[in-house]
Formats: structure tokens, sequence, C-alpha cells
């Protein structure tokens, strides 16, 4: 059975394959349809709402464990440990910890994470 960051990177692989097909339908076709436009929209949407979920559970893991290894994103997208990417402060607060995945999660929307569409 995955666990919820396995499902997330599924998920997130899919939208990025889909994404994909339609650039390179735009670019064959130099038009975009409504229906791609619908479909991109639908997916960046989608792709947001993940993301701030998934920040906001981080911080949630964060503020309960004090000291939790919740998992974070390394330079090559794969899941790790905040532990074990040396990104983990002990004496961070809720506010903290939502402020850092939620700023990490619009970098990754701007293209400056590990996955850019």
């Amino acid at each position: 059975m995955m666990d919820k960051y396995e499902i997330h990177e599924v998920v997130m692989e899919q939208l990025c394959r889909e994404v994909e097909q339609i650039a390179e339908n735009i670019k064959k076709n130099q038009t975009l349809s409504m229906q791609e436009l619908e479909k991109l929209d639908k997916m960046y949407h989608l792709k947001k709402s993940m993301l701030t979920c998934q920040a906001m559970e981080e911080a949630d893991e964060y503020a309960e464990g004090g000291n939790s290894t919740y998992r974070g994103r390394a330079a090559n997208g794969r899941y790790v440990s905040r532990m074990q990417s040396g990104n983990h402060n002990q004496n961070g607060s809720y506010s903290e910890g939502y402020e850092r995945g939620y700023s990490e999660a619009m970098n990754q929307m701007n293209g400056y994470g590990p996955r850019r569409w």
C-alpha cells in the first residue's frame, strides 16, 4: 500500500506528463484549444492545491513532533526526511514550519523546484 508521499509523487508525475503532452501539441499546432486551456487550468489548480496541502501537513507534523522527521524534497526531487536533508529546526514554531513549507511549494510553482513544467 502506498503512503501519502508516494501517492503525491505518482499524481505529480502524471500531471507533469499531461502538461508536457499539451505543450508538445501547442508547439506542433501553434495554437491552444479551449479544451487544452481548460485542462491546463485544472491541472495547475490541482498542483497548487496539492503543494499547499503538503506544506500544511508538513507544518502540522513539525508542530506536533517538535523534533519530527517529516519528509521534504531533496535536490533531486525525491522525498527525504528533513533530518537527512539538513533542513530540520527543532526550535521552529508552527508558523515557521508552515511558512517554510508554503515557500517551498510556491518556489516549485514558480519553476524553481525540482519539477519544472
